[in-house]
C-alpha cells in the first residue's frame, strides 16, 4: 500500500496541487489555472518511476485510458456517482 499523494501540476514546472472535478476539468491551487484534463501535464511524486515522468494528455486513446485509471483510484474517496458523472463529461473529449 502506498500513501495517498497529490498530483502535481507540471505545466511550466508550476508544482501546484491538481484537483480533478467531476466535470472532467482540473484546477491548480498554486497558479489557479483551470482547464480540461486533456490539456494538463501531471506528475505523481509517489508513483512516477523516473525523474521527469508525468502524464500529458493529448486526446489519444492511451491518454484517455491513463485518465480513467487515475480517477478510478479515487473512487473509494469520491464515490461511484462522482466517477459516473466524470466519465459522462469525457464525452466532449
Amino acid at each position: 500500500m502506498t500513501p495517498q499523494t497529490q498530483w502535481l501540476h507540471k505545466d511550466n514546472d508550476c508544482g501546484g496541487t491538481i484537483y480533478i472535478g467531476d466535470n472532467a476539468c482540473y484546477y491548480c491551487d498554486k497558479c489557479e489555472h483551470t482547464g480540461k484534463l486533456k490539456s494538463v501535464k501531471m506528475e505523481c511524486p509517489t508513483h512516477s518511476t523516473s525523474d521527469g515522468y508525468y502524464i500529458s494528455l493529448d486526446s489519444s486513446t492511451l491518454s484517455i485510458a491513463e485518465v480513467i485509471s487515475c480517477v478510478g483510484q479515487m473512487v473509494s474517496e469520491v464515490g461511484q456517482k462522482w466517477l459516473i458523472k466524470f466519465l459522462e463529461n469525457l464525452e466532449d473529449w
